[in-house]
C-alpha cells in the first residue's frame, strides 16, 4: 500500500495478473520470499540501502535489482546478486533470464548473498557492538 495505490488499482482492476495483497505480516512476508524464484528490485533511484536485498539474500532467493550505488554496497558490487542498468527494461529482462535459468554462477550469487545478509544481520552486528563495547568498558581484560 502506498499513496499510488488506488489509482494503480483503479487503472489495472482488469488486469487478472496483479494480485493486491496489502500489508503483510513478517511471517507471511518471508515465507512468500523463500518461495519466490527470484526476487526483482527494479528501482529507479532514491534508496539508501537495500534492506530488501539482503531479506532476499537471507531467504536464498536470486536477486535482480538495478544497479543503484545503494545497492551495489549492499550486493558487493554485484558479487551477491545480478544488478541490472537502471530503467533499462531489456537489461532488467537479461537479468531475470539468468537468475531463472540458474547455473553455477546463480548459485554461487546466492551462496554469497546469504553470506552478506548474515553478516549484517541484527545478531551479528548486535554482537560486535556488545564486544566493542565491553572492550571500552574493559580494556585491558
Amino acid at each position: 500500500s502506498g499513496p499510488e495505490t488506488d489509482e494503480l488499482r483503479r487503472r489495472h482492476r482488469h488486469d487478472r495478473r496483479l494480485v493486491w495483497l496489502g500489508e503483510l505480516g513478517e511471517d507471511e512476508k518471508v515465507e512468500r520470499i523463500q518461495s519466490a524464484w527470484t526476487f526483482c528490485v527494479p528501482s529507479l533511484g532514491g534508496e539508501s540501502f537495500g534492506v530488501v536485498l539482503l531479506e532476499a539474500m537471507a531467504a536464498g532467493v536470486p536477486v535482480v535489482a538495478s544497479d543503484l550505488e545503494a545497492y551495489r554496497l549492499t550486493a558487493r558490487g554485484g558479487r551477491d546478486a545480478i544488478l541490472t542498468a537502471t530503467g533499462d527494461a531489456a537489461a532488467l529482462a537479461q537479468g531475470l533470464a539468468i537468475a531463472l535459468d540458474g547455473g553455477p554462477e546463480v548459485a554461487e550469487r546466492v551462496r554469497s548473498g546469504r553470506e552478506r545478509a548474515a553478516s549484517l544481520s541484527m545478531d551479528h552486528l548486535g554482537s560486535l557492538y556488545l564486544d566493542r563495547y565491553r572492550g571500552i568498558l574493559d580494556p585491558v581484560g
